[in-house]
C-alpha cells in the first residue's frame, strides 16, 4: 500500500501497488508522494507533478511521463526502460543507477540531473537531449 499526502501532510489517498500498473496518474498532483518500489510500468503519467517525490527503486518502464514535473525527484535505481519523458523537467532529479534504456528525452530539462551509472541500451554512455534552461536552446551530450 502506498499512502498519498499533500504538503500539508494531510492524507489524500492510499494506493494499492498492484493498482498502479498502467494506471492513469495524467495530469495528477503529486508532489513529494513516496512511491518507492512501485510498479507504474505502462502507466500514464504524462502532465503530471511529480516534482521532490521518491521513486527510488520504481519501475517505470514503458510509461508515459512526456511533460511530467520530475524536478528534485528521486528516482535513483527506478527502472525507466522504454520510457518517454519528452517535454518533462528533470531539473535536479536523481537518477544514479537507472535503468534508461530506450527511454525517449526529447526536450527534456535535465539542468542538474545526476546521471552516475546510469545505463543505456547502446552502453555508449552518451545522454543526448535539448537543454531548456536560462533561454539557451540546443543540443549538448552528457558523458557517464
Amino acid at each position: 500500500m502506498f499512502k498519498i499526502f499533500d504538503i500539508s501532510g494531510d492524507e489524500l489517498c492510499t494506493v494499492a501497488c498492484e493498482a498502479l500498473a498502467g494506471a492513469d496518474l495524467s495530469g495528477r498532483e503529486l508532489q513529494y508522494a513516496d512511491l518507492s518500489g512501485a510498479d507504474l510500468s505502462g502507466a500514464d503519467l504524462s502532465g503530471a507533478d511529480l516534482s521532490g517525490s521518491f521513486l527510488s527503486e520504481a519501475d517505470l518502464s514503458d510509461a508515459n511521463l512526456s511533460g511530467c514535473n520530475l524536478s528534485e525527484a528521486d528516482l535513483s535505481e527506478a527502472c525507466l526502460a522504454g520510457a518517454c519523458l519528452d517535454g518533462a523537467t528533470l531539473a535536479g532529479a536523481d537518477l544514479d543507477g537507472a535503468d534508461l534504456s530506450g527511454a525517449s528525452f526529447r526536450e527534456t530539462d535535465v539542468t542538474g540531473t545526476s546521471l552516475v551509472h546510469s545505463g543505456f541500451a547502446d552502453g555508449s554512455g552518451a545522454f543526448y537531449t535539448s537543454r531548456r534552461s536560462g533561454g539557451v536552446s540546443g543540443r549538448f551530450k552528457v558523458y557517464l
